[in-house]
């Protein structure tokens, strides 16, 4: 068998069935579960501003997925929450292009998206029209429609503050920040784990 540890990438050849690599996806996930993420969760709490951290917010990475493609291992970790989206990659004008946030053409195209920013052309804070809307805690909310079109951003009405918030990365630059511990944590799984189970020598 040959294994080729490379930044980012770990090649994998010779899996016995397609079943042996579903065991081994399920081995792999579980180890990330109790000995990498916890530590990236730790790293990218201890990188939330203050600001966040008074507003209750916590850290929560949902689940890490795997992929594996003619012998490519490519993992993503997902986080979820309405503040987790706002504080990674930030809010109004302030939110990243697409260039750093490639989930950002989907959002727009989504129901969540205000479709009166689309209108006026800007990322800023919008008055929303009339009626009920899917807001990004995942609930449903009613607006009256007296401010649609109205660019609120940098305004308080009615006792409300209407700022943009900067993107803080603290997922993307925890991973970075932290890329070589993670990958010994992820190669030491490689170098004891017991191929036999799972790959064909050659």
């Amino acid at each position: 068998m040959t294994t080729k540890y490379n930044k980012n990438k770990i090649y994998l050849h010779g899996f016995t069935n397609r079943k042996a690599q579903q065991e081994f996806e399920l081995t792999l996930k579980a180890y990330f579960h109790q000995n990498i993420l916890p530590y990236i969760k730790d790293c990218a709490e201890a990188k939330l501003p203050q600001e966040a951290k008074n507003l209750g917010v916590a850290i929560n990475i949902s689940d890490v997925k795997f992929i594996m493609n003619r012998s490519i291992l490519t993992g993503s970790i997902y986080s979820e929450g309405m503040y987790a989206l706002l504080y990674e990659f930030g809010s109004g004008s302030k939110m990243l292009d697409e260039d750093e946030n490639p989930s950002l053409e989907d959002y727009k195209n989504s129901d969540y998206y205000n479709k009166a920013r689309k209108d006026l052309d800007t990322n800023k804070i919008v008055g929303r029209k009339k009626g009920s809307y899917l807001g990004l805690d995942g609930k449903v909310h009613y607006s009256s429609g007296t401010l649609e079109g109205i660019v609120l951003e940098g305004s308080t009405i009615g006792g409300k503050k209407y700022e943009a918030i900067k993107p803080y990365r603290y997922i993307h630059d925890t991973i970075q920040e932290n890329i070589d511990e993670i990958e010994r944590r992820l190669l030491y799984f490689l170098l004891e784990f017991d191929y036999f189970q799972f790959f064909v020598f050659s």
